[in-house]
């Protein structure tokens, strides 16, 4: 069984989606962590997210990401994966997306191909809870408040 983590994340905002490539980037060899810079520093102090360059010893397995920047390419980009025979273990997907599907559409799309996917909810907002959305997937996922730091992404990709 290949226990490489495959991670799709969807955000709408590029400052967020930057941060994310900063964190994960530590974390594999194939996405270098070249995005930290002092302006970064300032915008991830900013919005309250943690990024530290050095490489974590929380999570060590083999990791790979795909960013998308609204819901229904985070869609295309499954299919893309699946089509090249990757299985996207993880995605982490922001709730509100304008103008595009919210991150609650994405996920039933992104599950309609891959019932096992492993869904976390990031989001700035409070209108959706765990078990609001789990109800409405019918089945668990998490539900992560931003500004997130480092530690618990890893968190997340290490439990599952």
């Amino acid at each position: 069984m290949d226990s490489k983590k495959y991670v799709l994340i969807a955000d709408d905002d590029n400052t967020v989606l930057n941060l994310y490539e900063s964190i994960l980037g530590t974390l594999t060899d194939e996405h270098p962590n070249d995005l930290v810079s002092d302006e970064l520093d300032d915008l991830s102090a900013l919005i309250g997210v943690s990024v530290e360059e050095s490489k974590p010893d929380v999570y060590e397995g083999d990791l790979d990401f795909y960013l998308a920047n609204d819901g229904l390419s985070a869609v295309d980009m499954q299919d893309q994966c699946i089509e090249a025979g990757i299985v996207v273990t993880h995605a982490l997907l922001d709730i509100r997306m304008p103008p595009g599907i919210d991150g609650i559409k994405t996920a039933k799309l992104l599950l309609e191909k891959n019932p096992s996917l492993d869904i976390t909810f990031i989001s700035a907002y409070s209108e959706y809870s765990e078990e609001m959305i789990a109800e409405e997937l019918g089945r668990p996922c998490r539900v992560l408040k931003k500004p997130f730091s480092k530690e618990e992404i890893i968190e997340i990709l290490s439990e599952s």
